[in-house]
């Protein structure tokens, strides 16, 4: 059986859990899932067990974590797994978010069927919390109580292009450093302006206003790696060169280009734009030296594939 399932990049940033088992996040999040990046995943039932990323085992803490997810589902592993990413893999751009949608969907089908939508969307969430939004298409909202809805959003009238810095894993993982941002005491007052921008988000997304949808979008963004600098013990996930990209777009922005950044937890930068400006902001962003990734909106979530 294969299945597939897209990224999703925040708008709203997902950043701390509230509770750990289950997962519950520390504020709402809104996310838009892209087509064409995403991750495909091939289980076939075995009498022992494997798994592969991309053509490699992965690594021995990152095995240890994926057998304890598997094993919501089946006790005995009885499966051999083959799962690709079709970007980078822990670079930032919501690989494990789409690898474990993939791979849960997966398991449910093949495991345990009858598997109600709630109890799905927890399970998911124990591998990533940012999993459980790429198990919808369009723009999604994972609330405090940990469900996922789809947002009222005209997603079709939208692109978002990825300028890829790097292909590197990141020196520090999000989870590790999630969970160090959360012992500050500036985490508290970043809840609140967080519940907040996610509230006018979903306003603003249902009346299509470009505008504050952006602005919402780089707040978010800023505020969330505002904190994690907050952390004198790893580096910053932006780079100098994400910040001089971030800066070129709000210039060009300023002179009537349309398009708004938005960055995760590593230093490539992703740019929301209207199709109808692709013409415009597409060769703008491939004026500089790196790769230009440019994907739709995706329609549909993790699904098995035909």
């Amino acid at each position: 059986m294969t299945v597939n399932a897209p990224v999703n990049i925040a708008l709203i940033k997902y950043w701390g859990k509230a509770q750990v088992h289950p997962v519950r996040p520390s504020t709402p999040s809104i996310s838009l899932s892209l087509k064409g990046l995403d991750t495909t995943t091939k289980l076939t039932p075995a009498d022992d067990f494997s798994f592969t990323l991309n053509g490699e085992p992965p690594s021995d803490e990152s095995l240890d974590r994926l057998v304890r997810f598997i094993r919501q589902y089946t006790k005995d592993l009885n499966v051999h797994v083959e799962s690709v990413n079709a970007g980078p893999t822990a670079a930032g751009v919501a690989s494990s978010a789409s690898g474990y949608a993939a791979l849960s969907l997966g398991l449910k089908t093949m495991f345990d069927t009858h598997l109600d939508w709630a109890a799905f969307v927890e399970k998911t969430a124990n591998g990533s919390g940012s999993a459980a939004r790429s198990l919808l298409g369009g723009a999604v909202l994972w609330d405090e109580d940990g469900t996922i809805t789809p947002v009222e959003f005209n997603h079709a009238n939208y692109q978002m292009a990825i300028l890829l810095l790097s292909r590197s894993p990141k020196q520090m993982s999000s989870r590790e450093k999630m969970a160090a941002s959360t012992k500050l005491p500036e985490f508290a007052r970043w809840q609140v302006r967080n519940r907040l921008r996610s509230t006018r988000m979903m306003e603003a997304m249902a009346r299509d206003d470009f505008s504050t949808i952006g602005a919402l979008m780089e707040a978010s963004t800023l505020d969330m790696h505002a904190l994690t600098a907050l952390d004198p013990f790893s580096p910053p996930y932006l780079t100098k060169e994400s910040i001089h990209l971030w800066h070129a777009v709000r210039e060009a922005r300023a002179k009537g280009l349309a398009m708004y950044v938005t960055a995760d937890a590593g230093p490539n930068i992703k740019v929301l734009f209207k199709k109808a400006d692709h013409d415009r902001v597409v060769p703008f962003l491939k004026t500089f030296t790196h790769p230009v990734l440019v994907h739709d909106i995706a329609d549909e979530g993790a699904h098995v594939c035909a």
